[in-house]
């Protein structure tokens, strides 16, 4: 049951998520909803695309902040979604939502 009601708050999270363009003006107060990862490759979505989220097919880009293993060229972008799961990235299930600044501000501390 504790796997079934964690995906199930995942998708319900998912679908309220802001679509792409919603969070525009909100700079670092914007909250990153989701979190992938792949070795040191960090990234953090806080817009999804336009779709009904039930399939990879309807989702093709997000919004968020991107770390590649280096703290100071860590930036805002588009991020391909498509690509992002043919990478194999692991969705961090235990992720709790928060800001862009939090996020930054982490980023930097752990250099």
């Amino acid at each position: 049951m504790y796997f079934q009601d964690l995906l199930d708050g995942l998708a319900k999270d998912i679908l309220s998520m802001p679509q792409t363009g919603e969070t525009d003006g909100q700079g670092d107060q914007a909250k990153a909803c989701l979190h992938y990862f792949i070795g040191s490759f960090d990234f953090w979505i806080t817009e999804r695309d336009q779709g009904d989220g039930s399939d990879h097919d309807s989702q093709h880009q997000a919004f968020g902040f991107v770390n590649l293993g280096d703290p100071d060229n860590a930036e805002l972008g588009y991020i391909s979604l498509p690509e992002l799961f043919e990478s194999n990235v692991e969705l961090d299930l235990h992720w709790v939502p928060k800001t862009l600044g939090e996020i930054k501000a982490s980023v930097r501390g752990n250099r």
